[in-house]
Parts: C-alpha cells; structure tokens; sequence
C-alpha cells in the first residue's frame, strides 16, 4: 500500500468517528441522599419514609433534627429550655459581638482562638471542662444560640454523620446537666483541669468570688501541689495558714518570676518575725537572680545583726553587682572583714572613672573603721591628679587624717589579737602604722 492510500484510509476512518459520535461519557450523577435508615437505627428511632431528606426525633429529651444529603447535612439539637438559653458559642471567624454579650475566656488559649463563648463568667466556667472544650474542638462550627446546638458536616459517610451525631448529643448532655453550673464543677476544674491556665482561671475566680470559704481553702491548700510553680504559689499567696507560708518559703528558692518571689518574702515577713526567716533571706541572697539577690540583702541590712552581715560579708564578693550593698553591709559589720571587703572594692574600682562615687562611699566607710591596714591604699588614692577622682580623693585624705587620730588616741594601749595563728598574744597600740605584739613563744625573761 502506497502513502497515499494510506493516508486515504485514516483520513476515513477518523471522519466515520465523527459521523457516527463519540461514546457518551456518563452523566454526573446528583447527591447521594442521607443514609437517615442507619441514623434512625443507630438512635433508636422509628424508620424514615423512602426518600425521606429529614429526621425528627427525641434523643435523651432532646429534639434531634437531621437533614441534607452525604456532601452536607445538618444537625440540630433543641430542648425545652434545657439547653440554657444566656450561653452562646460561635466559631470565633464568625463572631460579631452583640450589645447583650458579656464574652468569657476559659484560659485555655487555642480553644479560645477557635470559639468565642458567651456567658455569666462563673457558669461558663463551670461548663468549659477539659471534655466540653475538647468535644466541641471536635467538632469545629458549632453554634449554639437559644438553647440549640447547631452543626453542620460536608464530605462525611454514614459513619463519620453517626459519630457527629453522638458528639453533638453529648454536648447537648453536658449543657443541660442541672449539675453543671454549680460550684463543684469550678472546685473540681481548679485541681483537675488538663490545662495549667484553666485551672489557674478557675482558683483566680474561686477568689474573687468564694475567698474564706471553707470548701475555698480545701481547694487552695491541695492546689499547693500542683506541678506549675504559678498556680501553686498562686493558692499559697491566698493561704493565712501554715501550709500556704510552708510553700511561700519553698517557692521564694524555685520560683520562676523575681516579682512573684519578692511578693513571697512580702506575704512571709506580713505573717512570721524576720529573725525566724533569717536563713531563707540568707540563701535568696546569693539566688542567681540579681534583683531577689538585692532584695534579699537588703532585707537583711534592714533588719540584720552585725554575725549576720559578717557572713553576708563572706558572700558578697567584690564582684558582686551591687557594690553599695557590700559598703552598706561592712559599714554595719564588726571585726575585720568589713575593712578587707572595702579595700578589695577599692581595688577592684581603682582607675574606673565611673565608680568614683562608690569609690568615694568605700572610703567613707574606711574613714570610720579603717585601720593602718588601710593606710597604703589611702595615701596612693589621695596622692593622684585626675580631676574625676576629685571626690574620692577628698575623702581619702580624711579618712587618712581620721585614722592617725585614732591611733594616737590610742597609742600605748594593749590589746588581745583575735584572730590569725597570733589569736590571744598581746598586743601594744603605737602612733605609727605598726603595733608591737608580745606572744606565748616570745623570750620574756
């Protein structure tokens, strides 16, 4: 066969294709209808009529309404004023606020993205439990407005209509529990809830509105245990009882915020005498937090003893970012140590032109307690030039001048070392910068 002929024959096989006509495709077929047969069967209802597109019938003392086909069917559920009529939820896309709304959040910050509720605050939140807020997340657009559930399901089989049906009754259930608004339900929420805000929602409402009760103190004193710090130190704040100032003394060790902490040594200092809170004031002062750090020592200087600033002393290192609390607390110390801890600042700060004040504080102290020890750092700061360290230079000549004093004044006297391998040999005060000591081991005939 030539290529012409062949040619011949497709072009006439392609023509009596479309003089005949293409296969007809099949026609779309419309929307399946709902299986209501299986819905009637798995509630226990009576059986649709054939072709039936709607449902009607009491489930649990509700009316249950069912419509639509498989690709959208809603669901509604109403009672006879069991449902409460003041709640009303709604996706929160679709929200528009209403001039009556008092809108209420649970605590719970991704249920709350999703729905808006509205209500009186303390029956929602008696009825937003860990299960409600979790069915009702399950079953995303949910309405419920005038004492009716709305709801609305696209693309679901009979199996997945069943399960939305079983939801929504089950919320319908909780809402008209005559047991859910009442006070059990917050207590029970306040110890129990899956989620650490909620239930820090609910110990917050129980004081505000139930504070001094007997059952309130029940639920603060075992919310002590709760596993976030926050929640338990909030029930501890509200506690006036030995439990609450039991996890206030804990918490001012562990606690996660300074502010909360400081507000724990408030709450404790209001209830228990500062000397009987000396240690845990001791230990927070030297917290890796700089401000509980500060503010436990000041407590301390406030209200301490000079054994008590001594060790403070020890603790409080040159380095330390609060150098005026180390001048403070060796200003109010007794013995030595409050000199050498004046004179390592001194050393720490000497030619930082920006510590000229404490510089000038330290030398203050010095010119108060300071000894011939002090001496050779007082004559090198009030030797120099620089016109930034006009101040501490001025009080380094009088702390000079303060010392010499001191010292004739006692020139001759004797006294016993209390310190050092020398402790209890003694010693005989001169004018000048040394003493002459007479020990045990001295030749003294």
């Amino acid at each position: 066969m030539g290529a012409f002929e062949l040619f011949l024959l497709v072009a006439m096989t392609v023509a009596g294709y479309f003089a005949v006509g293409r296969p007809a495709l099949p026609a779309r077929a419309g929307p399946s209808p709902l299986a209501l047969d299986e819905v009637a069967e798995h509630l226990a209802l009576p059986a649709p009529s054939r072709g039936a597109t709607k449902l009607v019938g009491p489930v649990h003392g509700f009316t249950l309404t069912v419509e639509g086909h498989s690709d959208a069917a809603r669901i509604f559920l109403e009672s006879d004023e069991r449902i409460p009529k003041w709640l009303r939820i709604a996706p929160a896309a679709r929200y528009r606020a209403r001039a009556d709304d008092e809108r209420v959040t649970t605590g719970d910050r991704y249920f709350d993205s999703l729905f808006a509720v509205c209500g009186p605050k303390a029956e929602v939140a008696a009825l937003m439990s860990s299960s409600t807020r979790e069915t009702l997340t399950r079953l995303l657009g949910t309405e419920v407005e005038d004492g009716t559930i709305h709801f609305r399901t696209t693309g679901h089989d009979s199996r997945m209509l069943l399960i939305a049906i079983d939801r929504v009754v089950e919320l319908a259930r909780v809402f008209a529990d005559s047991n859910g608004y009442e006070l059990d339900r917050v207590h029970e929420g306040a110890l129990g809830d899956s989620h650490p805000l909620v239930r820090r929602h609910l110990l917050a409402l129980l004081l505000q509105r139930h504070r001094g009760e007997d059952r309130t103190v029940e639920t603060l004193t075992r919310a002590l245990e709760d596993p976030v710090a926050r929640n338990a130190f909030l029930a501890a704040r509200a506690l006036d009882n030995e439990d609450g100032r039991n996890y206030l003394k804990r918490f001012v060790i562990i606690g996660e915020r300074n502010e909360e902490r400081v507000e724990a040594f408030e709450q404790l200092l209001a209830h228990e005498p500062w000397d009987e809170l000396s240690p845990l004031l001791e230990t927070a002062a030297l917290a890796s937090s700089r401000e509980m750090a500060r503010r436990a020592t000041e407590w301390l200087l406030e209200h301490g003893t000079p054994v008590v600033f001594t060790r403070l002393l020890d603790r409080l290192t040159p380095s330390t970012a609060h150098s005026d609390l180390v001048i403070r607390a060796a200003t109010l110390a007794r013995g030595s140590e409050l000199e050498r801890s004046l004179l390592a600042l001194l050393q720490r700060f000497y030619g930082d032109m920006s510590t000229a004040g404490t510089m000038a504080a330290a030398v203050t102290a010095l010119e108060e307690i300071g000894t011939a020890m002090s001496m050779p750092w007082l004559e090198s700061l009030a030797s120099g030039a620089d016109p930034a360290f006009s101040e501490p230079r001025r009080a380094a000549k009088k702390a000079i001048s303060a010392i010499r004093t001191r010292a004739r004044a006692h020139a001759g006297a004797l006294t016993l070392v209390d310190e050092g391998d020398t402790a209890g040999a003694l010693s005989v005060a001169s004018a000048g910068t040394g003493a002459m000591s007479l020990t045990e081991s001295d030749d003294l005939s």
